[in-house]
Formats: C-alpha cells, sequence, structure tokens
C-alpha cells in the first residue's frame, strides 16, 4: 500500500466493495454517512436554514466537509 513517509501502514487490512476505497484498515467499519448522524432537527447540517456547523467553524486541515453542492457536482477534492 502506498502512502506517505509520515504515516504507518495499519498492519492489516481488508478489501472493501465500495467504488474508489479499495482497502480499509481491518480494525475500521465502514458506513453511510445516514447511519452516523442523527434524523430531524438534531442532526449535523449546514446551510441556509441554521447549522450546527459555523461557517467561523471551518478550518483548511482535519476533517473535510462536503455539502451538497459537492455531491451534486461529485466534487470530492
Amino acid at each position: 500500500m502506498v502512502g506517505l513517509k509520515k504515516y504507518r501502514a495499519y498492519p492489516e487490512y481488508n478489501c472493501t466493495n465500495t467504488e474508489g476505497l479499495v482497502q480499509l484498515p481491518s480494525h475500521w467499519e465502514l458506513k453511510q454517512v445516514r447511519y452516523l448522524l442523527k434524523d430531524g432537527a438534531e442532526g449535523t447540517k449546514i446551510g441556509p436554514f441554521g447549522s450546527a456547523l459555523k461557517l467561523e467553524d471551518m478550518v483548511d486541515d482535519g476533517v473535510q466537509v462536503y455539502g451538497q453542492e459537492n455531491v451534486i457536482k461529485r466534487d470530492f477534492h
């Protein structure tokens, strides 16, 4: 598995049936986002109708946040 020098490879990987994600560390679980978020008003959302994520909380590094415009355009870079 190819990676960056500063990251170490995990000892074991499992193959996935997910397009674009060939292998996953064996101790990780693959879940759809819809199973990680709460239903209703308490769910994490960003947009014009209120948000748990504020623009001022966004940074250039860390966890990537995608909006519906990314999904529509299939832009996940």
